[in-house]
């Protein structure tokens, strides 16, 4: 019994230092109103970059799949295992 109060001061505790960062992150200084624009201007630019370039990452992933299995299947005639490809 005394290991479940162990488990849950632990798990108190880290809730607590996971939440710390953001209660002295929400402190801090925002700059000033040139800083504050040119922050928004990165963040547009990345949002619209990830947008832009999200449907496409599934593609590549699979030819990239592709291109691995058939260059493996090419030059792999054998294994460690002892079993022999068919060439």
């Amino acid at each position: 019994m005394d290991l479940v109060w162990v488990v849950a001061g632990i798990r108190l505790g880290g809730s607590c230092v996971r939440r710390l960062p953001r209660a002295v992150g929400a402190q801090k200084d925002t700059g000033t109103k040139e800083m504050q624009d040119v922050a928004a201007t990165i963040y547009e630019g990345a949002i619209a970059f990830i947008r832009r370039s999200t449907p496409r990452s599934p593609f590549l992933a699979i030819i990239t799949a592709i291109l691995i299995g058939v260059l493996v299947g090419a030059f792999e005639k054998s294994s460690e295992t002892g079993i022999v490809g068919s060439a």
